[in-house]
């Protein structure tokens, strides 16, 4: 993670974290590439950025329903396939379904499943090409728990390979709380340094590092 936007290939801000930016600010990072949620999705669009992003906030749903994800690159071997989603939901907040626009490409559903009878509430996650090359991802209920799923987990790391033009310096093969700090000079990955932010050992675990050079890692 890089505070720098002048160096950074895409930005992370949700809901209402749009409004500590002043306008010049948010032109600045909607000049990147971009991932927000369905509540940032309505506060840029009402502030005026309706033209930046790739769709606006049809109705909020807030629980009885399954996830689908659609035939995606960003959803991998887990296309086609559907993920419990009424936990993250009814514990983190309202899910916001999102009518995309026309050239915007749909990720995920929200539907409902009773017996034989499934009913399509609407797109959850879009995401934009911009001609510019400009990229916007919108996930209608962006939850940080959802990273403990391997299906979501799976979807987290391709969008940000998406995001970062395939640049994601580190990628942790495994569901643990490590976060890497990684510091290097164009685009290439010089020194990491992996923190345990959890009680436990890790135990054993791979890590894929984009880099130029050869690593060697020291257990503490």
């Amino acid at each position: 993670v890089t505070a720098n936007l002048d160096t950074a290939t895409c930005a992370i801000v949700l809901g209402e974290q749009w409004n500590q930016y002043t306008d010049d600010m948010v032109e600045k990072i909607l000049s990147k590439n971009v991932i927000t949620d369905g509540k940032g999705i309505a506060v840029l669009n009402k502030r005026g950025f309706r033209d930046k992003t790739c769709g606006e906030v049809e109705k909020t749903f807030h629980n009885g329903v399954v996830e689908y994800f659609h035939d995606n690159p960003l959803n991998g071997e887990f296309s086609g396939k559907i993920r419990y989603a009424s936990m993250d939901i009814y514990y983190e907040g309202d899910a916001y379904l999102l009518n995309p626009d026309s050239d915007a490409e749909v990720v995920t559903s929200l539907k409902t499943n009773v017996k034989t009878e499934t009913t399509d509430h609407g797109p959850a996650m879009i995401k934009k090409e911009f001609n510019d090359g400009r990229k916007f991802i919108a996930d209608g209920y962006l939850m940080p728990c959802q990273a403990q799923t391997a299906s979501k987990r799976t979807q987290m790391i391709n969008i940000f390979r998406w995001l970062s033009e395939d640049t994601l310096p580190v990628v942790i093969e495994k569901s643990i709380k490590v976060v890497p700090y990684a510091r290097g000079k164009n685009g290439m990955v010089e020194n990491v340094m992996l923190c345990n932010a959890h009680f436990d050992p890790t135990e054993k675990f791979e890590v894929e590092i984009i880099s130029d050079k050869d690593f060697c890692f020291i257990e503490k």
